[in-house]
């Protein structure tokens, strides 16, 4: 996948027994890298509206006019196009195994997680900009904001390096049908723990407590399935920045919040944070089936609705100051196991377009 210089090369292996009809086998071999990715601050800072030094006690509702107000040229000459943004490279690396207990319905996993982040500062960089009169132009880009947080010694990893992980989790499944459930729960507690007997340059230990629910109301009249996903996420202090956005599910790592995964109407990684909490409410609705060409093909409205926020530490969580996007999408079923979406999400701040493949949980 590759989106305007942001990509994602993945290969994924799962093997449902690989050692016996017991064991089911994970590993991931991944690349990432953009040479644009957001960075709007970490914790309660990353909830404050846009605002950036160029415009001194100014905030912009929407990213559009953000955008604007930031590609201007100062008067010093400078510019602030790449306030929110720097350049990274990310090679990742993750094995695992689960233990099938009770039938399947309870999993242990034990795994590791290998990567390297590769970081490049905006600041001083010469960059597309806009004049006064309008006029698109070359300038030198000002203090990034990820620049400002390393020099306050705010974040943790300015510098990249090696992020290396013993991944421990235990989930509980009950899903009718893992790829498109219509009844069932899904109950996961997941640990990452970074440490230098690893080889990683860094020391921090993360856990979530996510729960999925299925429920159809009316299975004899439609095919109609109210879906759910809660999840909260704790982080310690020695966590580096650009891990700090990682949701480490079992079967697929997200990032957030904001994007197609999390927030979808927010851009990518909008609110990032020690502590993380989100909720997505969707109603899938199959409204018709064939077959074409030998496939059998099922086609689905999804209505959705987004909520969530970061925090600084667990005591400052509340129920106030979430943020919260709407929106729906049509999901193709393929053969009932393969599922490609389209959603479209809207936020206070914008509005995004998301193509890809499963549900987003």
């Amino acid at each position: 996948m590759s989106t305007a210089g942001a990509q994602d090369q993945l290969i994924d292996y799962d093997a449902p027994a690989i050692f016996g009809p017991l064991w089911r086998g994970r590993a991931t071999l991944e690349y990432e890298a953009a040479n644009a990715w957001p960075y709007y601050g970490i914790g309660s800072r990353s909830m404050q509206p846009l605002s950036f030094p160029g415009a001194p006690g100014a905030t912009f509702g929407t990213l559009d006019s953000f955008q604007r107000a930031t590609n201007a040229v100062q008067p010093n000459g400078q510019t602030y196009a790449l306030y929110n943004l720097f350049e990274f490279e990310h090679p990742t690396l993750q094995l695992g195994v689960e233990r099938l207990l009770l039938g399947g319905i309870v999993r242990p996993f034990i795994g590791f997680g290998f990567s390297y982040t590769h970081i490049h500062d905006f600041s001083g960089t010469v960059t597309n900009a806009t004049a006064a009169n309008g006029a698109s132009v070359q300038a030198p880009e000002a203090t990034t904001f990820l620049a400002a947080d390393c020099a306050a010694h705010r974040i943790v990893g300015c510098n990249g390096g090696w992020d290396n992980v013993l991944r421990l989790a235990l989930s509980i499944d009950t899903r009718d049908f893992e790829p498109d459930p219509n009844s069932g729960v899904y109950t996961e507690l997941s640990t990452e723990i970074a440490t230098r007997a690893l080889g990683s340059q860094f020391d921090y230990v993360r856990s979530m407590l996510s729960l999925r629910a299925f429920y159809s109301p009316v299975p004899k009249v439609a095919d109609l399935v109210l879906a759910w996903r809660g999840l909260y996420e704790i982080q310690t202090s020695g966590t580096p920045f650009f891990s700090q956005e990682t949701l480490p599910f079992i079967d697929d790592n997200h990032a957030g919040l904001g994007g197609f995964r999390t927030l979808r109407g927010f851009v990518q990684n909008r609110f990032v944070g020690p502590v993380i909490a989100l909720t997505n409410y969707e109603v899938r609705w199959t409204f018709v089936k064939f077959h074409a060409f030998g496939q059998g093909i099922g086609l689905m409205a999804v209505p959705f609705m987004d909520i969530g926020r970061v925090f600084d530490n667990v005591p400052q969580t509340t129920f106030a100051g979430w943020k919260r996007t709407e929106g729906g999408g049509l999901r193709v079923a393929w053969n009932e196991a393969t599922i490609i979406m389209m959603d479209f999400g809207v936020s206070s701040e914008g509005t995004g377009l998301y193509l890809n493949f499963n549900h987003i949980f």
